[in-house]
């Protein structure tokens, strides 16, 4: 291992040793742990195995001109998913402090994954596009 990833290793575990301190320190661990341990556990136990079956089974049906831009999708929509989990269950949200959970979460994640969706789309498409030209020059 370099030098510089020496440094950034170090630089990393320092900021996250730093983030977790703040949390026990400023907050009672009970209360954030939905908030961290909620997106873990919902993309280990779920997420990351239906996208694992996903990418399988479109390895054996989808050309291989949309491989990539399906995986990028199905992989991108799952952490959307997994870092979205707390705010769309409104986990820890409290009536008497409405200021908590104050967006409209849910219209955030969809265009968030519709925005997905269509950058996956259009890669397909010019993906497509490359396959044919290449296979008409030939």
């Amino acid at each position: 291992m370099s030098a510089g990833r020496r440094a950034l290793v170090v630089i990393g575990v320092a900021l996250m040793s730093f983030g977790a301190w703040l949390v026990v320190v400023d907050n009672n661990p009970l209360q954030v742990a939905p908030w961290v341990l909620g997106p873990v556990l919902l993309h280990d136990a779920l997420l990351a195995p239906l996208v694992l079956g996903a990418v399988w089974l479109g390895h054996r049906i989808l050309p291989r001109y949309a491989q990539g831009p399906a995986l990028f999708a199905l992989v991108v929509g799952g952490a959307l998913t997994a870092v979205a989990a707390s705010v769309l269950t409104r986990a820890g949200a409290r009536p008497d402090n409405p200021s908590l959970l104050d967006r409209n979460y849910v219209a955030g994640y969809l265009v968030a994954l519709a925005l997905t969706v269509t950058i996956a789309l259009v890669a397909t498409l010019l993906n497509r596009r490359r396959t044919l030209s290449s296979r008409r020059a030939t």
